[in-house]
């Protein structure tokens, strides 16, 4: 179920400019 969310945050990633802000919610994904 974590996979779907990883590939999410992957995505938005290059797309955010891997800002913090990016990075803080691909740490939340991996946490839920």
């Amino acid at each position: 179920m974590l996979a779907p969310l990883v590939f999410a945050a992957l995505l938005m990633a290059p797309f955010g400019g891997l800002k913090p802000e990016a990075h803080r919610l691909a740490a939340v994904m991996a946490a839920v």
